[in-house]
């Protein structure tokens, strides 16, 4: 599974993948972790392939949860 990913990321860096696309290779890792099918190291690596969490960070976070680590704050106080 970790080979299959990193020929799409490696694909998809040639022909200038956009971040929506990105977007959605890094909810398919998330996946491939819960059923087990990839560690949290081989994702990171293949996260880290495509730029790294800090470029999506708080669009994943509102697809998880609906809001940004710093809405949440906000929305306690």
């Amino acid at each position: 599974m970790f080979e299959d990913f990193k020929e799409i990321i490696d694909t998809g860096i040639k022909n200038s993948i956009s971040r929506d696309a990105k977007l959605i290779i890094v909810g398919r890792i998330s996946y491939a972790v819960e059923r087990a099918e990839l560690t949290l190291k081989e994702a990171e690596e293949l996260e880290n392939m495509l730029g790294g969490r800090s470029q999506w960070q708080d669009a994943y976070e509102l697809a998880i949860a609906g809001a940004t680590e710093s809405d949440k704050y906000q929305l306690a106080s």
